[in-house]
């Protein structure tokens, strides 16, 4: 997206830290009262808006957002680019547990790949792989 800058060298950068939490101050059980971000790449958990949701920070989170990020990456659209309004994300998200769609086979043409992306989307958090674990499942494309 827009808040990954692309270096000369073609490593890529975190940008826009605006939205980021300083966790490391009161630990793992740090937490917001509300979400942040866009519903583009928001985990469907955090989209939910009553007052059981739980805003604790939880690295699945992040996970789920990398999988809208690859395809972004391959597409070179943002998620869910057939939606115009970011209600109507939301929407689709938690009412019709709607994921974005695998794009044409020119522009994922790897099964492993949109494999892995469906796996970060789970809607189990606990189903979705740790940071370590995406890490072996990259490793193990050989792309």
């Amino acid at each position: 997206g827009a808040n990954i800058l692309v270096t000369e060298d073609l490593h890529c950068c975190l940008a826009d830290f605006g939205l980021a939490k300083a966790v490391m101050t009161r630990g793992p059980e740090s937490y917001s009262d509300s979400p942040s971000g866009t519903a583009r790449w928001l985990a469907p958990e955090l989209l939910q808006i009553d007052a059981s949701s739980d805003w604790q920070y939880m690295p699945s989170r992040d996970i789920y957002a990398f999988g809208c990020t690859v395809v972004e990456i391959f597409t070179g659209r943002v998620p869910f680019s057939d939606i115009i309004q970011e209600m109507s994300v939301a929407l689709a998200v938690l009412q019709y547990d709607h994921r974005p769609t695998r794009p044409s086979y020119d522009e994922l043409p790897y099964d492993s790949v949109w494999s892995l992306v469906e796996v970060c989307w789970s809607k189990d958090v606990h189903r979705r792989p740790s940071a370590a674990n995406l890490v072996k499942m990259l490793n193990n494309l050989h792309l």
